[in-house]
């Protein structure tokens, strides 16, 4: 029965990796931190192991909380994270929601989807949520299996990377501080790109 219940899984698991796999990430990037380094190493990893496409989808959204342009964020993003398909959202299909959608249709049957923690279970719902439901137009979408992956825990008090936010590192260029700035970036960054990131920050 063991050897069995051993083969039956085996089979299942080849079938499931056989089926279209992919992996979305969606986040503002606004700046691109270390933090949103864990989120796209770990979107690798999950479709290492999924034999899956992947995309990191950047917000278009642009407002004093948000001041990089869109075109700006990813222009870093590509270079910060090398061999990672980054897209951008619009006015059309601003959310993860449609961007999943989009997966389907495309005929992605198995979905991934890859976020800090502390919205794992948030994201989980929605997705499932709205898993075979379409609208009048036939938008919509109805995997097989949706898993939402954790990058890693969050904590607004540490200061390593688990306490990194944009939020912070707006700050840090608000009161023109370089070097805090620098210290909150991902690790592939150089520094004539985190100076160019700065000052394009103190800019818009």
């Amino acid at each position: 029965k063991s050897f069995t219940k051993t083969v039956v899984e085996s089979f299942i698991n080849v079938t499931k990796l056989k089926e279209p796999h992919e992996v979305l990430a969606f986040g503002r990037m606004n700046p691109p931190t270390a933090g949103h380094e864990k989120v796209v190493n770990m979107v690798h990893h999950v479709a290492a192991l999924n034999h899956a496409s992947h995309k990191v989808i950047l917000s278009h959204k642009q407002d004093k909380d948000n001041p990089l342009p869109q075109d700006k964020k990813i222009e870093h993003a590509k270079i910060v994270f090398p061999a990672t398909n980054i897209i951008g959202s619009s006015k059309e299909k601003p959310s993860l929601i449609h961007h999943a959608t989009d997966s389907y249709k495309s005929g992605i049957q198995r979905l991934h989807v890859v976020m800090g923690d502390d919205r794992v279970d948030e994201f989980r719902t929605l997705l499932n949520k709205y898993n075979g439901k379409f609208d009048k137009n036939g938008n919509g979408y109805d995997f097989k299996s949706i898993t939402v992956h954790s990058a890693g825990s969050r904590d607004k008090s540490s200061d390593g990377v688990e306490g990194i936010s944009s939020s912070k590192m707006r700050e840090y260029v608000k009161s023109n501080d370089f070097s805090k700035f620098k210290k909150g970036l991902p690790s592939t960054m150089t520094t004539d790109r985190a100076k160019e990131l700065f000052a394009d920050m103190r800019k818009h």
